[in-house]
């Protein structure tokens, strides 16, 4: 019973405090893709790659992954080749190292 209620607990915690984070974070990622999109040059390579890190970070948010500051930046300066890179792997994965490499 002990063990179900910490679980419970840092479950709580992880979710309190990401849900707030991956929430701006994705309000921020949506706001520079209607800036992009309404400008009179669009930038259809920075919009693909905006939202390739807003699919990234939904996936591993989905599956449970702590996404952190340090991973939220990372995602958000990535190359379009890192994000489809992370992109074919974090389905398959079953910890955060197997989708995003050190």
């Amino acid at each position: 019973m002990a063990i179900a209620e910490e679980r419970n607990r840092l479950a709580r915690e992880i979710h309190d405090g990401l849900g707030h984070y991956l929430t701006a974070t994705t309000m921020q990622v949506q706001g520079a893709r209607a800036v992009l999109e309404s400008s009179s040059a669009p930038v259809p390579l920075a919009v693909g790659a905006l939202n390739k890190a807003e699919t990234l970070l939904h996936q591993l948010k989905r599956r449970g992954f702590a996404v952190d500051a340090a991973l939220e930046q990372r995602v958000q300066a990535a190359s379009v080749a890192e994000l489809d890179h992370w992109l074919d792997r974090v389905l398959d994965a079953s910890r955060l190292e197997d989708v995003i490499d050190a």
